[in-house]
C-alpha cells in the first residue's frame, strides 16, 4: 500500500470517528447529570427505596448508552462497550428484581459494577493503539480502586453508598466529555501530524539525494518518521 493510499484510508476512518463525536459528549452528559442529581440533588436521607430505585434505573440508562455506544463505534473499542453495557443493565435488572433494602445488597452492586467496569476501561486503554488511551487507563484505575474500597468496606453508611455511585457517574461523565472534545479535533490533529511528518519525509529525501544521508541512514530515519 502506497503512503498516498494509506493517508486517504487513515483520512476517512479519521473523519467518520469523529462524525461520532456527539455520542461520547452525549453519553458524558448523562453520566454527568446522573452523577450530579446523586450527590447533591437526591433526598436519600427520607426514602432508601427511592434511591436503590434510582441506582437501578441508572444502571439500566448507563447500560443502555454503552450498547448504542457500541454499534456507533467500531474497532477496537466496540466490545468493551457493549461487554460493559450488558453488565450495567443486568445489575440495574437484579436490583430492580430483587430490590433489598440492605445496604450490603447496595454497596455490593456498587462495587461489582465499579471493579468490573473499571478493568474493563484499563484493559481498554492498554490494547488500544489510539490516543487517548490515557483517559480510559486513568477512569478505570479510579474507578477499580474505588471499587475494591467499597468491596472491602462492607458496613457502609448510605451516605457513603450514595457518593461512590455519585461519585462514579461523574468521573465517567467527565472523562466521556473530555473524549468528545478530542475525538471531535482528531481529523485537524491528524492533518497537522501528516504535514509535518511529509515535511520531514521531503527533507530527508532531498539530504538522501544530496549524498548528505547513506542509503542506511536515510531507510533508518525514514522509518522513524513514518513509525512515529
Amino acid at each position: 500500500m502506497s503512503l498516498a493510499e494509506l493517508d486517504a484510508e487513515l483520512s476517512e476512518y479519521v473523519e467518520d470517528l469523529a462524525a461520532k463525536w456527539w455520542w461520547f459528549l452525549g453519553f458524558g452528559m448523562v453520566s454527568l447529570l446522573l452523577g450530579l442529581w446523586m450527590l447533591f440533588w437526591t433526598d436519600w436521607r427520607d426514602d432508601v427505596d427511592a434511591v436503590v430505585s434510582f441506582y437501578a434505573i441508572a444502571l439500566l440508562v448507563w447500560g443502555t448508552l454503552r450498547i448504542i455506544g457500541g454499534f456507533v463505534w467500531y474497532g477496537e473499542g466496540k466490545w468493551w462497550l457493549m461487554l460493559s453495557g450488558g453488565i450495567a443493565i443486568a445489575l440495574g435488572i437484579a436490583t430492580l428484581v430483587w430490590p433489598d433494602k440492605s445496604l450490603l445488597v447496595v454497596a455490593g452492586l456498587v462495587a461489582l459494577w465499579l471493579m468490573v467496569s473499571g478493568a474493563i476501561n484499563i484493559i481498554a486503554g492498554l490494547f488500544q493503539k489510539r490516543e487517548p488511551r490515557w483517559v480510559f487507563v486513568v477512569w478505570g484505575g479510579l474507578a477499580l480502586l474505588l471499587g475494591i474500597w467499597a468491596w472491602n468496606h462492607e458496613v457502609l453508611t448510605l451516605l457513603v453508598v450514595i457518593f461512590a455511585i455519585g461519585l462514579g457517574f461523574l468521573l465517567s461523565g467527565i472523562m466521556e466529555i473530555v473524549v468528545a472534545f478530542q475525538v471531535k479535533q482528531l481529523p485537524e490533529n491528524y492533518r497537522k501530524a501528516r504535514d509535518e511528518a511529509y515535511t520531514q519525509l521531503n527533507t530527508l529525501a532531498d539530504l538522501h539525494a544530496k549524498g548528505v544521508l547513506t542509503d542506511e541512514d536515510y531507510a533508518r530515519e525514514r522509518a522513524k518518521v513514518l513509525i512515529g
